[in-house]
């Protein structure tokens, strides 16, 4: 299988990654009130097949467009990278990371111009309004347990996993990538 090849279904397990984790967000928001132990078991399990593909998915994403992202796009990609492989083990660290990378490598896939420019605006502030609602849990516990916060936070969550749905489509449906397949001159 050929490199661009390879890329293409980064973008289909992007699509994957996204679709499992607006399931799991809709899951959670219909039984917020219950947390009935088998529906807490089912969306781990689905965030977890999530991650993994979102991983992938993001390793396409980032290969498509390597050349042009340069060294911030570079920073970006390994700490969204990193912030999701390392979220099952410190959530809080993780949930930084991951924001920060996806926010460097948004700004540099906004100046790469290779993904359609409000999918990555979507993506930026997806990600913007998560690390508010991520802080707002972390510095006061207050809103934890408020189901307003819950149906603001997976709204939130929903509008990043639904760009990174819309950069994987694009990748996948390969939306500029007959640029790269072409020998350069």
């Amino acid at each position: 299988m050929s490199l661009p090849n390879l890329i293409r279904w980064g973008g289909l397990a992007a699509v994957l990654g996204g679709g499992l984790f607006i399931i799991a967000d809709l899951v959670t928001l219909a039984f917020a009130v219950q947390e009935a132990p088998g529906v807490v078991l089912f969306r781990r399990v689905l965030r977890s097949v999530a991650g993994v593909l979102l991983l992938l998915g993001l390793g396409g994403l980032y290969a498509r467009q390597s050349e042009v992202l340069g060294v911030l796009g570079l920073l970006g990609f390994l700490g969204a990278f990193f912030g999701i492989a390392l979220a099952q083990q410190n959530p809080v660290w993780a949930a930084l990371l991951s924001n920060l990378g996806f926010v460097l490598f948004g700004a540099a896939c906004l100046v790469a111009k290779v993904y359609p420019r409000a999918a990555v605006i979507m993506l930026i502030v997806g990600v913007l309004l998560s690390a508010v609602v991520n802080a707002l849990v972390v510095s006061s516990g207050a809103f934890a347990g408020s189901l307003r916060f819950v149906w603001v936070a997976m709204v939130v969550d929903i509008i990043f996993e639904a760009a990174i749905v819309w950069l994987g489509i694009s990748l996948f449906t390969s939306e500029g990538l007959e640029a790269q397949q072409r020998p350069q001159s």
